[in-house]
């Protein structure tokens, strides 16, 4: 598990260091909050009992929450909140040139906002990869309960993700399996090797089956037949691959940096 610690100077500036633990010399990755991509340095001491050791931290801009910070190997569609937005009328994928269009949604400025009643994103052309090979990560910030759908792709047995009772639901297809209850806000990453969410496993309950699929249609934010989502979402990551833990863990510290979610990971 990423470890972080959070250090703020008399300014109120405040810089994160997250590393797999804290003990001897090691590499470890910072960034600042918000981010406003100054390049800056740091001293930062740690001290356990009489040992006092001081490490200056070097701060490149940006600092961690880039997108090129993502794990990029098999990303086939990143629907990021803080860019890709043309008005209020189509969400871009930072890869791969695919365009979901707005239906109601509100475009803010680091996420895109659902009312739970009518709003939803489509798409027509994307081939969602399969829940068997591929991963879907989405960073949100729920609310309410019922069943709420963020993913549901046209193709059979890919990759979808939903809340029923606040019960994390994924696919819509053979590989159908639920989890534990979705944190409110957060991050949470599901393939058929693991789900994890904040940095924390998932434990699997069972079976169930999210249906509702569209064979035209890719939505986000419902499904064919309703089940609108109530919430924001900040990003969407889907891959065609089964990331490792280490790779969902670098992405979640991302999210977490990028859209300032102040999560203890």
């Amino acid at each position: 598990m990423v470890q972080q610690i959070e250090w703020a100077d008399g300014s109120g500036d405040k810089i994160y260091i997250s590393a797999n633990e804290f003990s001897g010399n090691q590499q470890v990755a910072v960034s600042s909050d918000p981010n406003t991509g100054a390049a800056r340095s740091k001293v930062v001491t740690f001290t356990a009992g009489n040992v006092s050791q001081t490490l200056t931290v070097q701060q490149a801009a940006g600092g961690g929450g880039n997108l090129s910070d993502y794990v990029q190997d098999g990303l086939v569609l990143h629907l990021d909140g803080k860019t890709g937005k043309t008005g209020n009328t189509s969400w871009e994928s930072v890869v791969g040139n695919v365009l979901f269009t707005n239906n109601g949604a509100t475009f803010n400025a680091d996420h895109i906002y659902f009312d739970g009643t009518d709003d939803y994103l489509s798409n027509t052309s994307f081939a969602t990869p399969l829940n068997s090979t591929g991963t879907i990560e989405i960073c949100f910030e729920r609310e309410g309960t019922g069943t709420r759908v963020l993913y549901m792709p046209k193709t059979a047995n890919a990759l979808a993700f939903g809340s029923v009772g606040g019960v994390l639901n994924w696919s819509n297809g053979t590989n159908r399996t639920t989890y534990d209850t979705l944190p409110m806000k957060g991050v949470a990453s599901v393939n058929v090797n693991r789900a994890i969410q904040n940095g924390e496993a998932m434990t699997a309950h069972g079976n169930t089956y999210m249906s509702g699929r569209s064979t035209a249609t890719t939505y986000i934010g419902r499904r064919s037949n309703g089940s609108y989502y109530l919430g924001k979402i900040y990003s969407i990551r889907i891959y065609n691959r089964a990331l490792t833990e280490a790779e969902i863990l670098q992405n979640h510290a991302v999210d977490n940096i990028r859209f300032n979610l102040g999560l203890n990971l």
